[in-house]
């Protein structure tokens, strides 16, 4: 699946990403349904699944949100108001929205998240929010209005509701109707306000990871503190009788400030570059992969015999990370120290290009699932 061809990804990165929202008419040929609201409702009722239900009233002025799984008599029976259904990393279940995600590979893979995909009635919608992540929204089925609203940041003021990141106030600054094939993209911070116009409105949000700096640091850090050793510890520094024994003196922050002396501003960065590596490929559900017991031996067979044929698992996440003369494959969050040869196969897959391959690693991808071997 692509996006139609008046769709210009260079333009639309130069102009568009992360700065101003953007509508685009017509962008796929939908000539079937991706996904119906029952196969949502079935996805909804699974227990690996995450799904939310959220009502409002006519006036949109009162919000719940119930949080999945749900039984199917629940949402078979749903009251008589606005609801809208929810449900995350629909792509790691439905090839359809594998399809759907692989045509914003324009943007690199490790920055995608996951597809979402939403069912609504008439009158149904999430209410005026933002997100800290950009977002493509695609209209699959029937019709929904979209208001685009003001920039905001940590320091808007969220109605008091305790499962709903709802603003409190909202203000118009364009309107859109999004009809099936439809796409709009919404940058980071900036509010906006989806209202289904139909009930048969279904719309897939391809969401992308945005790494906080504060969990950045965390991991960073973290990773940081193992070269320090058990008998590395805080030493008073000239120790004087105090006047009063409760003081934290300055002699004591002098101690501590020494620390940074052990730490490289160099190595601080590679540990930033190393956690962001981790966390833009970590998987949502590592129950997903199954495991194999692949020898290197039988590996070296099936290139012999041209069977070689691998493919990633659909919910794997591969990148890799090249820092000096070192490279590092990460998958699923997992680090692997190996060559630039090896980390390339493992993201590409392409069998001409097998010298220099270290098939123990790939023996181990295979084995972790997070590689599938194809028939030929």
């Amino acid at each position: 699946m692509q996006i139609n061809s008046h769709f210009n990804p260079g333009e639309f990165l130069t102009d568009y990403w992360q700065k101003q929202h953007l509508v685009v008419k017509n962008a796929f040929t939908l000539n079937r349904d991706l996904i119906t609201a029952d196969e949502l409702a079935g996805l909804a009722c699974d227990e690996n699944m995450q799904s939310r239900l959220i009502l409002t009233d006519s006036a949109q002025s009162n919000w719940t949100c119930d949080y999945g799984p749900f039984n199917e008599q629940a949402l078979t029976n749903l009251p008589a108001t606005l609801w809208t259904l929810l449900v995350q990393a629909v792509d790691e279940y439905i090839p359809e929205m594998q399809d759907l995600r692989d045509a914003f590979d324009f943007i690199p893979k490790w920055r995608l998240d996951d597809v979402m995909v939403s069912a609504a009635n008439t009158g149904g919608g999430v209410g005026p929010h933002f997100d800290y992540y950009d977002v493509f929204l695609v209209q699959l089925s029937g019709t929904r209005e979209w208001k685009i609203g003001q920039a905001c940041n940590s320091r808007s003021t969220l109605r008091e509701h305790t499962d709903l990141k709802l603003l409190e106030n909202f203000n118009t600054q364009d309107t859109h109707i999004l009809k099936q094939g439809d796409l709009l993209y919404i940058p980071a911070g900036l509010a906006h306000w989806g209202t289904a116009m139909s009930d048969d409105c279904i719309t897939a949000s391809i969401g992308f990871r945005a790494p906080s700096y504060r969990e950045l640091v965390i991991g960073a850090l973290e990773n940081l503190a193992e070269q320090f050793k058990q008998d590395q510890r805080y030493r008073d520094r000239d120790l004087t009788p105090n006047q009063d024994p409760y003081l934290i003196s300055a002699s004591v922050s002098q101690e501590l400030d020494s620390i940074w002396q052990h730490i490289d501003k160099n190595a601080l960065i590679q540990n930033l570059e190393k956690e962001f590596s981790r966390q833009v490929t970590e998987v949502r559900d590592p129950d997903l992969f199954s495991f194999k017991n692949y020898s290197v031996e039988e590996i070296k067979e099936l290139i012999d015999a041209d069977r070689l044929h691998l493919s990633k698992h659909p919910s794997a996440r591969f990148a890799y990370l090249q820092q000096n003369e070192n490279t590092t494959l990460y998958v699923n969050g997992i680090d692997y120290s190996t060559n630039l040869e090896s980390a390339l196969f493992s993201c590409h897959n392409d069998v001409s290009k097998l010298q220099n391959v270290d098939l123990e690693l790939i023996a181990e991808l295979l084995n972790e699932g997070f590689l599938l071997l194809q028939k030929p």
